[in-house]
């Protein structure tokens, strides 16, 4: 197709007058001329008339000549318009050169009795692309004109029309449909572009791109399962966002079967069955929307389990403790913001300690939980506790002391000021990493000179959390390639397990989460037959790191042990190993994930194995740093599941 853009304009005089002709009666120049293309292959002249018209009627002639790129000026297109003070020529050259000239005439003063001509200069060129629209044509979304590029100095002009009219205001490169009434409709960008160079700004000719049918938008509005969603007991939909006047319906089904139609459903104790949920929102005095299908992931029925249900919400508070991840995240694009949305708006725990007094660690943990709940307090958050090690500000280099008195004393009023600040809040606990240190350090470590002190105030410590009925608290347990169950056992009865929900495996080591549920398996067992109730031996792992896992053996005969706390990220979802990528992601579903688990462990774990948490932090440099943008995006860049 042939398009017309403007280079220039010029205006000028040329002095000559007809022969015969009376300078006194004859019309002066006509005023204003201009002259644009107005299609492909169109030049619209316009002018206005003389200053003097020398007493009679005006009548006009347009002559002009046509100069081709590579070639001499010859004869090009005239016209008589009569009166008109505009005229357009078609079917023009792409890529020449036309030069205007119009004369007035008075048909009084003698034949060929006429005004010194005016002159304005307009090439017909062709364009350098296509115009198109990008964006989802559908109500309160957002088209983008997406013009061609002519030069650096380009200026672009738009107008968005509806059904052949134009749209007021609606003159940018992008258009949100904000108006219900253009639902079904065809728009329509208009295009004109500016070389901005010359002596005047030239506009090419009208370029054109349209939408299909605009289609209604869906209704705004979200749908989960609430409850406590495990096996016999009542679950909820749960429903949040729907515009005033919306009308929901539901339907749950087992096994895929539709089961019941209410907005609670008592689900059967058929543990491994699979329990969905579908909500229908229908929009009523809504234009725009049309009507609307949430189909909530299916949920497979497991025992008791606190940690099941209701929201699992991230951190995402421009003043949060992940401040830095969350403003990369949200200011970065394409596979930056692609890869650390995969860290960014998943739930991980923030770690708190005897680095702030017990009045400032109170008032970050209240901080902080409201901002994951978000006003939502069914919503769970996790949260570390690392004061054994640091109270006072004491790290687990110090270890080898014992704790004084004032020590001790400091960590119950921190523990206490923070019990306060938890409150009744859902919470999951994750309670003193490097809890393993206890019994044994690991080669070229320090030992804790007074492990039973620490054992006993932590014991203290996790019964006054567990006063909150809606607090499940685990204790570090290590991890599967650290201490033995054996030796983990008496040590754990003595850091208060019957008190918690169980203990958490992989803080601050990388073991695969597999070889986890079967060292978790056997500590069960072991508790169990140390006399450790039931509902007090379950336990999670974290999976923030270890989706290439590995043990400290093997890192320590590559690399040496100095830097296993800043693993570095592996290259490919493959290796090379030893190197630490993103594991599953956090969920309370722990057979449905996309874990190579035998039917053993699958057996075990949905029984004992509340869930896959990230409590390990290693998108920070050696887990405590600054957040490093690279490390993050390396991280999930080469998970094999997140």
């Amino acid at each position: 197709m042939r398009r017309i853009m403007v280079v220039a304009v010029t205006i000028g005089l040329l002095l000559g007058i007809g022969a015969g002709a009376s300078a006194a009666t004859a019309p002066t120049a006509p005023q204003n001329v201009v002259a644009h293309a107005t299609a492909a292959d169109e030049i619209t002249v316009w002018w206005s008339a003389p200053a003097s018209t020398g007493g009679g009627s005006l009548t006009y002639t347009i002559t002009s000549t046509m100069t081709p790129p590579d070639g001499p000026s010859t004869a090009g297109p005239s016209a008589q318009p009569g009166a008109a003070t505009s005229w357009t020529f078609t079917g023009l050259t792409p890529g020449t050169k036309y030069t205007f000239t119009v004369i007035a005439s008075n048909g009084i003063a003698g034949p060929g009795a006429s005004s010194a001509p005016t002159i304005a200069t307009e090439t017909v060129l062709p364009t350098h692309g296509t115009l198109s629209i990008s964006g989802t044509q559908q109500y309160l979304q957002t088209l983008t004109a997406v013009p061609y590029a002519w030069g650096s100095t380009s200026i672009y002009r738009f107008q968005w029309s509806a059904g052949g009219t134009p749209i007021a205001n609606a003159t940018g490169v992008h258009f949100r449909i904000a108006d219900p009434a253009l639902v079904g409709q065809q728009l329509t960008v208009s295009m004109w572009v500016s070389n901005n160079t010359g002596p005047g700004y030239i506009d090419s000719a009208e370029q054109r791109a349209s939408t299909g049918s605009i289609s209604p938008a869906p209704l705004p509005g979200v749908a989960y399962i609430g409850g406590n969603a495990t096996a016999g007991q009542t679950w909820y939909a749960r429903t949040a966002g729907w515009p005033s006047g919306t009308t929901l319906t539901y339907q749950w089904t087992l096994d895929g079967q539709a089961i019941a139609t209410t907005a609670s459903y008592l689900v059967p104790n058929q543990l491994g069955s699979m329990v969905g949920l579908t909500v229908t929102a229908t929009p009523s005095n809504q234009p725009g929307y049309t009507t609307t299908i949430v189909t909530v992931p299916a949920l497979r029925l497991q025992p008791s389990n606190p940690l099941a249900g209701e929201l699992w919400p991230a951190d995402m508070s421009a003043g949060g403790w992940d401040h830095d991840l969350v403003w990369d995240y949200v200011h970065s694009t394409g596979t930056a913001h692609t890869l650390q949305a995969k860290i960014a708006t998943r739930p991980r725990a923030t770690w708190f300690g005897g680095w702030n007094s017990p009045s400032l660690a109170a008032s970050l943990v209240k901080g902080y939980i409201a901002a994951v709940q978000n006003g939502n307090p069914k919503s769970l958050v996790t949260l570390t506790l690392h004061t054994i090690w640091t109270i006072d500000g004491l790290s687990e280099d110090t270890r080898n002391k014992p704790l004084t008195a004032t020590q001790q004393a400091d960590y119950k009023k921190w523990m206490t000021a923070v019990a306060g600040a938890i409150g009744t809040s859902r919470v999951a606990i994750i309670m003193e990493p490097d809890l393993a240190e206890l019994p044994k350090a690991m080669t070229g470590s320090l030992n804790t000179a007074d492990p039973v002190v620490r054992a006993k105030l932590v014991g203290w410590a996790t019964q006054l959390l567990a006063r909150n009925a809606n607090a499940a608290i685990y204790l570090d347990s290590g991890d599967s390639d650290w201490q033995s169950v054996k030796t983990m056992v008496p040590w754990l009865k003595l850091a208060g397990i019957q008190y918690a929900r169980g203990f958490a495996l992989g803080a601050t080591h990388y073991a695969t989460a597999t070889d986890d549920i079967t060292y978790g398996t056997a500590m069960v067992k072991a508790l169990t037959d140390a006399g450790v109730p039931a509902k007090n031996a379950h336990y999670v792992i974290d999976t923030a790191d270890n989706g290439q896992g590995f043990t400290w053996a093997q890192y320590a005969a590559k690399f040496g042990g100095g830097s296993f706390n800043n693993a570095a990220p592996c290259r490919t979802t493959t290796g090379p190993a030893p190197c630490a990528s993103l594991g599953v992601p956090p969920t309370w579903q722990v057979t449905d994930t996309a874990l190579p688990l035998t039917a053993s462990q699958k057996f075990y774990a949905i029984r004992q194995l509340d869930g896959y948490l990230w409590f390990s932090r290693p998108w920070l440099p050696w887990q405590s740093g600054a957040y490093s943008p690279a490390l993050g995006q390396q991280l999930a860049a080469s998970s094999p599941y997140a």
